[in-house]
């Protein structure tokens, strides 16, 4: 299993001053205007919860918990479209920052890999800054989080922070979503369907939209310590909320501290690797959101919204059968800050121009004292965005009104890095969309079986300055044969621009590899890895299938959808270990025998970073083979499978009782080369499984209320080891409990306690034999039990 840490690099980018933006807007200034947007989406668990208008974030008074049923639909949906009042064709996911609470889960990371239709592989703090296994788990050297849809790879899911794009951390092209405040978060809208005729590239597995509180009014003071009963990784976090209002606007500030102490190898009893050796890294990070809003008329309003991270982490790492332990260091910040303003223009169109510029760096400090091994890596990404949009009717049929969007817009991204493989660029993209919704069938013209029929028509133009054009189309149909059950499809293409890091980055060569010749024996191999100039982008074509389910007046909720998606033109480094690849034809396609010397040079002179694995004098006669793991467009992948969700809110005589479901089956195909087999990857260690599923109770009665879910995550095939073995599956039972006073002025006004046990009976990880770090860092956690109580006071 190939440790990928020679991929590291430093960096530092400048970005000129975006100065020429019009005045503009927070594209989150869209759910300001969705007061028309009527969406029902079927959340997670969703209870306690009013629905919103106006995107405000209001915090319900502690009288009100009595007045409110247990389930209660997300209303506003600013993500999957452009255009205001209607409903996405696509499927879209609510989690609610109730639905955060109630779950007991700490960090934005931890909810997004609650979700089954999320992987726990990428970029993830639960993975650390040494990633095993094949290429979803990279290197992380940051201890950071992101978002992993279908199981692509981070930075195939799109991250967008109140409909804004994100500066990317490291070199693997994901957002850190752990820069965002819990206490901040109104709801996650989360679109399972590619969006690349919305949103561009990146939204090959979806797209996920932080929407950040806007509008909130009072102040509440949380704290949260997380207690692990079998020791080590002891969490703390503490939050400051503030907001208040007036006749013209209002602002919103959030302030969240967060420290958690580093779990060890040797603090659990089923570790058997080696030692020391951080499972988890320890993390201590403050990070902050501002949102300020101002109607300077009747028609403009104004907002600014900002968005501060900063973050230090600590890990060690022994290497299985050495004695070599790296000590990783790495402190770093990002921020996002954004203005806009929305003009609300004669028959009823709305005008928004949008902007942001942000930036994430770390300093990343390994460490080998045995080796005399000291490098840093200090990477920066910088991104720097403007954009115009117009949104409104066209044309006024009997079944309803066209409406429209159009828009467009220019970014900036930059890259500068050193260390093992340098890199220094940046890349300008100009970009055009447009999308159109017609109503064949309405209010006006709706009749028996047949009560609502729209097309959506989008589509979107991106000129890149490095990779080329790209024009990504999509198609919607949405039916509705009764009031309470809605049919959908959609089709669509989106695509993936190259990584900066993985087209600039310079690449490297090893002298000397020994691997196993055709032949017999041995033969040295030099080997170039690293970044590829030749890099295009890799696309994919997609189509959803679905259908919800919400009898009118009955608190019953489903949503079920079918999925496929062929992504093609992936890019990778496919070699995990180069030993056996001359015998193995699926690798044909990399492997040059019997190079030449003048072959040989050209990749030694191309680059300044040449390494000899066995420090003897390089002979070009003595190689038997050129194994190219430069990353290159050169996968395959196919994935199908169906997300179901349901939930039912039952009254009964002790308050409201929702069990709820969320489940999702997957089959991921893969074709590493052109010359080797379709494998399905799906159910192997360290690829996403076949399938998960969680479930559960939630029982509200006026200031008491409680849940029960249930996490499965289907078990394993070990093919690390011959013969292969089946690895257990992982399952965990959560409690939570609550209680929040009902007084609604005074000094007893709105607090809270929440005692939370996340998994309940203890469950040691799944054991992966013949792998040296022992379990799947992707299926499972290591923690053990937890017992979380938090406290929240309203003010």
């Amino acid at each position: 299993m190939r440790r990928t840490t020679y991929c590291r690099s430093s960096a530092n980018v400048f970005l000129p001053f975006f100065s020429a933006l019009p005045l503009v807007v927070c594209a989150f200034a869209r759910a300001a205007d969705s007061a028309d947007t009527q969406m029902t989406v079927t959340a997670l668990v969703t209870q306690d919860e009013e629905p919103r208008s106006q995107g405000t974030a209001r915090k319900a008074k502690p009288g009100e918990l009595e007045e409110k049923t247990a389930i209660q639909p997300e209303e506003v949906l600013v993500t999957g479209t452009h255009i205001r009042g209607v409903s996405p064709a696509s499927p879209v996911i609510a989690v609610t920052s109730t639905d955060i609470a109630n779950s007991g889960l700490s960090t934005t990371g931890d909810v997004l890999r609650s979700l089954p239709q999320s992987f726990a592989g990428g970029q993830q703090s639960t993975i650390g800054t040494n990633g095993f296994g094949p290429y979803q788990n990279l290197s992380n050297f940051n201890n950071s989080d992101s978002a992993n849809l279908r199981g692509f790879g981070s930075d195939s899911t799109l991250v967008l922070i109140n409909g804004l794009r994100a500066p990317v951390t490291g070199f693997q092209g994901s957002v850190d979503i752990s820069a965002i405040p819990l206490t901040a978060i109104d709801h996650v809208e989360i679109v399972t369907d590619g969006a690349s005729a919305l949103y561009g590239s990146d939204a090959v597995g979806g797209v996920v939209n932080f929407i950040l509180k806007d509008n909130y009014s009072g102040a509440d003071t949380g704290a949260e310590v997380g207690y692990r009963t079998n020791g080590g990784g002891l969490s703390q976090r503490y939050s400051q909320l503030l907001g208040t209002g007036w006749g013209t606007g209002s602002a919103t500030l959030a302030y969240q501290y967060r420290d958690q102490q580093g779990l060890y190898g040797d603090q659990r009893s089923w570790w058997t690797g080696p030692n020391p050796y951080s499972l988890v890294g320890s993390i201590h990070q403050n990070s902050a959101y501002l949102n300020l809003s101002q109607a300077v008329t009747s028609d403009l309003t104004v907002i600014v919204q900002g968005l501060y991270n900063h973050t230090t982490s600590f890990n060690l790492v022994t290497h299985a059968g050495t004695a070599n332990t790296d000590s990783l260091d790495t402190t770093g910040y990002s921020y996002l800050a954004a203005i806009g303003a929305t003009l609300a223009l004669p028959r009823d169109w709305k005008l928004t121009a949008t902007g942001d510029m942000g930036a994430d760096r770390f300093d990343h400090h390994d460490v080998e004292e045995c080796c005399n091994f000291d490098v840093r890596t200090i990477p920066t990404n910088r991104l720097a965005l403007g954009e115009l949009q117009a949104e409104g009717p066209l044309v006024q049929l009997p079944s309803g009104e066209i409406r429209a969007a159009i828009g467009g817009g220019y970014r900036r991204e930059s890259l500068d890095s050193t260390s093992f493989a340098p890199a220094s660029a940046n890349r300008h993209i100009n970009y055009g969309y447009g999308e159109l919704t017609v109503p064949l069938i309405g209010k006006e013209t709706a009749h028996e079986g047949a009560r609502e029929l729209t097309l959506t028509l989008a589509g979107r133009y991106e000129s890149y300055s490095d990779v080329g054009d790209h024009f990504s189309p999509q198609v919607g149909l949405a039916y509705k044969p009764m009031s309470a059950l809605r049919l959908r499809a959609t089709w669509n293409k989106s695509f993936h621009a190259p990584d900066l890091y993985e087209k600039y980055s310079h690449y490297y060569v090893l002298l000397n590899f020994p691997v196993e010749a055709p032949g017999g024996g041995m033969t040295n191999a030099l080997i170039p890895a690293g970044g590829s100039s030749g890099l295009e982008p890799e696309t994919a074509r997609s189509y959803t299938v679905g259908l919800e389910w919400q009898p009118v007046d009955t608190a019953v909720r489903v949503s079920a959808t079918y999925f496929h998606v062929s992504y093609t033109n992936r890019i990778l480094q496919v070699i995990d270990d180069p030993t056996a690849v001359l015998l193995d034809p699926t690798y044909e396609p990399l492997i040059t025998l019997n190079p030449s010397v003048a072959a040989q040079e050209s990749l030694i002179n191309g680059t300044t970073a040449v390494y000899s694995i066995t420090g003897a004098p390089f002979n070009p006669s003595e190689t038997g083979a050129i194994i190219d793991d430069r990353f290159r467009n050169i996968t395959a992948q196919t994935a199908t499978g169906a997300d179901l969700l349901a939930s039912y809110a039952i009254g009964v005589g002790a308050g409201t009782l929702t069990p709820f479901l969320n489940g999702n089956v997957l089959s991921l195909r893969q074709q590493l080369t052109d010359a080797g087999p379709v494998h399905t990857v799906s159910g192997l260690v360290f690829y996403p499984p076949k399938y998960k599923i969680q479930g559960g109770l939630v029982w509200q009665r006026r200031e008491l209320g409680g849940s029960a879910v249930f996490n499965y995550t289907a078990g394993e095939t070990n093919n690390l080891v011959e013969p292969q073995t089946h690895i257990g599956a992982w399952y965990t039972l959560d409690l939570q409990g609550r209680y929040t006073a009902l007084s609604s002025h005074g000094p007893a006004r709105g607090p809270s306690v929440r005692l939370s046990i996340i998994n309940v009976f203890d469950k040691d990880p799944p054991i992966v034999t013949g792998y040296p770090y022992v379990y799947d860092n992707t299926l499972s956690s290591p923690y053990g039990r937890i017992v979380r109580l938090e406290i929240e006071k309203q003010w």
